[in-house]
């Protein structure tokens, strides 16, 4: 739906939770179906459930073209060397290398 049917929908929920008709703005009678307690609940989730889509509408239109598209689409053009001239090998797996022990400080010396 576009902006202007999310706006009209607003006009004529609001104009029926007031318990008017939106086309001429007369008054419905009493006994009217629209003066129920869960009509008017209805209508008025209705309302809210609209100017949060409205809302949100307004959001994504500001945000850039690209939002949410995965990064597996786009074309790898560069990759980087496994090795360099100043790191000629490759590091040690994860959990080969010797454990680190910080060296404990002596408190006795301590002033």
């Amino acid at each position: 739906m576009s902006k202007g049917h999310y706006e009209k929908a607003s006009v004529v929920i609001k104009a029926l939770v007031q318990g008017t008709d939106p086309e001429t703005g007369e008054p419905f009678p009493p006994d009217s179906v629209l003066n129920r307690s869960d009509v008017l609940r209805a209508l008025l989730t209705a309302s809210v459930a609209i100017e949060n889509m409205m809302s949100r509408a307004a959001r994504r239109a500001q945000l850039p073209s690209n939002v949410g598209r995965s990064w597996e689409r786009t074309r790898r053009t560069h990759s980087l060397p496994l090795s360099s001239p100043a790191t000629p090998s490759r590091p040690l797996p994860l959990g080969t290398a010797e454990p680190f022990e910080p060296s404990k400080p002596d408190w006795r010396n301590w002033v």
